[in-house]
């Protein structure tokens, strides 16, 4: 939250949200972020500070352009209890 309030964020009650972004905040709590709290912003006042925005400026790209490769497991797959139709004997 404190990231989000340097561009205007304000925090606002979990009742507030429709019941589709309150489920899918129930979702991050249980998952991926337990500390997640709904904040809003009114479009007009959005506004990127100016250190912040020269810092965009500014940053380099990545330095590799290569994809990382993927495994069963960025599928949800566990390889060592899969069986597969065609199996390729790896």
């Amino acid at each position: 939250p404190d990231y989000l309030t340097q561009f205007g964020f304000e925090r606002i009650e979990t009742a507030r949200l429709p019941d589709r972004l309150q489920e899918r905040l129930e979702e991050k709590r249980e998952g991926v972020a337990p500390e997640a709290v709904p904040m809003r912003v009114d479009p007009e006042q959005f506004q990127v500070p100016s250190n912040l925005r020269e810092a965009f400026k500014g940053a380099a790209a990545s330095e590799s352009d290569e994809e990382p490769e993927e495994g069963p497991e960025d599928f949800g797959i566990d390889p060592d209890e899969a069986t597969y139709k065609y199996d390729t004997g790896r």
